[in-house]
């Protein structure tokens, strides 16, 4: 089993973003990178949420809501609470 400090860290989205504005990558680098690092997950998620009890994620400004399918029960969810329910559920 590989530790969190072992596996290749991601990158993240505002740093994509920061390149691109200081010139280190075209715009097309920069549209095919943001797809493949960032977008094309919300699309991987679409497909697993067919098989948990996570109905929807909603990502608003600043928040990210998630809904049971049993019960429609939403949950805010917190950066960085791995434990919290929604999370949990999509674990297994």
């Amino acid at each position: 089993m590989m530790s969190d400090n072992s596996r290749d860290k991601e990158v993240n989205i505002t740093d994509t973003i920061f390149y691109f504005s200081q010139d280190l990558n075209s715009k097309a680098e920069y549209i095919g990178e943001m797809y493949r690092k960032h977008h094309c997950k919300l699309f991987q998620y679409s497909e697993h949420l067919k098989s948990s009890n996570i109905s929807r994620i909603d990502i608003l400004d600043g928040q990210v809501i998630m809904t049971t399918r049993d019960k429609g029960a939403k949950f805010i969810c917190s950066e960085g609470d791995y434990r919290i329910a929604p999370i949990e559920i999509l674990n297994f």
